[in-house]
């Protein structure tokens, strides 16, 4: 979840999210993430 009272900018929070999920085989091999729009 992005959290917009934090220093930190949500492009890095959302790509944060993204590489954990990744890690975390939440995606499988050569499945598409969803988009931002979807993921916000």
């Amino acid at each position: 979840m992005l959290n917009r009272n934090i220093p930190i900018s949500l492009y890095i929070q959302l790509a944060d999210g993204i590489k954990r999920k990744i890690e975390q085989g939440f995606y499988e091999v050569n499945s598409k993430i969803p988009s931002e729009k979807d993921l916000i």
